[in-house]
């Protein structure tokens, strides 16, 4: 076979390998020019607590719970709340209720959760003629593990999607001194602040890099998914890591039965509730601190100190090995002294107090350990609630957002 003569052009393999060069650089262009508008529209979407549209049903361990429903549903709005879609805002009075574990309620049915409740009672003809609205729609952002700045930051982070609430409601403490018992109560004061992923379920502040997690476009698909298709996340044996839990209690090594110093903490706790309390003016024509509601009386049963797991040194519900724990006696004045302090601090901010401390039936009927409620605990809960507001209601109604 002859071959043509070289005529000093280019190889044919070269040839062919400019042009998928130069589509591979406009291909890595698109691909980057989408993922910044995807990371520019995440950034504008925002903040929330819960994914939005998010669904979720447990399975739950009736062994270890049985105060507790077979199967707990767990259902999230468009705005990121637990509860319904919010719908028109027209003579409507909106409610935000934030806080840590006992807000949440996330072994509790969404139709028994104690915001669910609590907005059926307010929505009864003669509790709207009597506020004066159209409806209530109570919001649920709570979620476990928030300190008092972390609830600020949902606040700040939230806040101006609302544009002005009627209402705000405060249920906080367990979870700073918990955090701060489990660091060993550290005498110069408070944990650092949980980070933004164990505040915010959907946030804007992604990584930089080519794994997944890291990508908008990947976060922006996770988002179309939950809106459109709406998938139910289903688990089963829901609430068994509590047991375990209660087994580590029960074999504890010591038990602290003295008071830490808690002087910086407290401190430290009261600023928190200052800026808290600062942001939420802002948010809402009416802020309420509800103290917070705990199993408390003055000896327990071998059976009801038996559901207590929480006042260890160490986290027994991320899976870390507990051996010592400060006694209830502890844990109960340590947020006798976070009342104190918040309460005060309410009164200089004129923040309305609601005392849930143990104005509920302290027996297993009412909570499953220390702070969460059950469901006939969750409905006592709402009740006062429902109460309290009728006595002093909020005189006018919250608007729709300002965009």
């Amino acid at each position: 076979m002859l071959l043509a003569p070289y005529d000093g052009s280019a190889p044919p393999s070269r040839v062919m390998l400019a042009p998928l060069l130069l589509a591979l650089a406009l291909g890595l262009l698109a691909f980057v020019a989408v993922e910044l508008v995807a990371r520019w529209w995440l950034w504008r979407a925002g903040y929330y607590v819960w994914p939005r549209h998010f669904r979720r049903v447990l399975q739950v361990d009736r062994d270890t719970m049985p105060q507790l429903e077979a199967q707990v549903a767990f259902e999230v709005n468009g705005d990121g709340e637990r509860g319904p879609e919010v719908g028109d805002a027209e003579g409507m009075l909106r409610i935000l209720a934030v806080g840590g574990s006992t807000v949440e309620a996330a072994l509790t049915d969404q139709a028994t959760c104690w915001s669910t409740a609590v907005a059926e009672l307010l929505n009864a003809p003669d509790a709207r003629a009597a506020l004066g609205v159209a409806r209530v729609h109570v919001g649920n952002v709570g979620r476990s593990g928030l300190t008092l700045g972390s609830l600020r930051e949902v606040l700040e982070r939230t806040g101006p999607r609302y544009g002005r609430l009627g209402e705000i409601w405060v249920i906080a403490g367990p979870g700073d001194v918990v955090r701060w018992l489990e660091r060993g109560a550290p005498a110069d004061g408070a944990p650092e602040p949980p980070p933004v992923d164990e505040v915010f379920a959907q946030h804007p502040e992604l990584g930089v890099g080519l794994r997944l997690r890291d990508l908008a476009l990947v976060e922006c698909a996770r988002r179309a998914v939950l809106s459109t298709i709406r998938p139910v996340r289903r688990h089963a044996g829901a609430g068994r890591w509590i047991a375990e839990a209660r087994a580590m209690r029960r074999a504890a090594t010591r038990f602290r039965d003295e008071v830490p110093d808690a002087a910086r903490f407290l401190d430290d706790v009261e600023e928190q509730a200052h800026a808290l309390f600062r942001v939420a003016a802002r948010c809402a024509l009416r802020t309420r601190l509800v103290l917070q509601p705990r199993f408390r009386k003055a000896r327990y049963t071998p059976e009801e100190d038996a559901l207590f797991w929480g006042g260890g040194i160490g986290n027994p519900y991320r899976g870390e090995r507990v051996t010592e724990y400060y006694t209830t006696r502890v844990l109960m004045e340590l947020i006798d002294e976070v009342d104190r302090r918040l309460v005060a601090v309410a009164a200089r901010h004129g923040v309305a107090v609601i005392d849930a401390g143990t104005a509920l039936r302290p027996d297993a009927g009412s909570f499953y350990d220390h702070f969460h409620l059950t469901p006939d605990g969750g409905a006592q809960l709402a009740r006062l609630l429902r109460d309290a507001i009728l006595d002093a209601p909020t005189p006018v109604t919250s608007g729709p957002p300002d965009r």
